[in-house]
């Protein structure tokens, strides 16, 4: 119930319509949903927040995840509205499960980190033995082709 962002959502536009403020009801909010096991949260409440100006607040606690397939399966949204005196308010909530940091971000173990380096540096070195020579001899070849004229032109013996 904590992790249902429409719930929340709702929960937010009733306490605003009973008059607490806005900054207090998103904090302790987010709190709930934080403490529930999300990995983050994110509150937009938008409106005539502290004078005639519309503006809006955005309140965000952890890792709000806003693109890619991770948001379709892991990112639930809803969006919820209080009428209050002074108009209308939007609130605006995503939460991000707790499922969402498994499958696409781990941590290496210095193991691991250390396997890759070495790999890498293997392969730096079996680069500059082969290719790299033979880069060099071309870039030689090329030097001895060229001739430079009076007035600075560079010009090949093929033409």
């Amino acid at each position: 119930m904590e992790l249902d962002a429409r719930i929340q959502a709702f929960r937010v536009a009733r306490s605003l319509e009973m008059g607490y403020h806005f900054r207090r009801v998103a904090m302790a909010t987010l709190r709930r949903i934080i403490e529930a096991g999300a990995i983050g949260a994110e509150i937009v409440i938008s409106g005539k927040l502290t004078n005639e100006r519309a503006k809006f607040e955005k309140l965000q606690m952890g890792k709000v995840i806003k693109t890619g397939d991770i948001v379709d399966q892991y990112v639930d949204k809803a969006v919820a509205h209080a009428k209050l005196p002074q108009g209308i308010y939007g609130v605006r909530v995503i939460i991000v499960k707790q499922q969402a940091s498994m499958p696409h971000i781990y941590e290496k173990g210095e193991d691991e980190i250390k396997n890759v380096v070495q790999s890498l540096k293997e392969q730096v070195e079996e680069i500059k033995s082969t290719e790299g020579q033979e880069k060099l001899e071309e870039m030689i070849e090329e030097i001895k082709e060229t001739e430079v004229e009076e007035g600075g032109e560079v010009q090949t013996q093929n033409e």
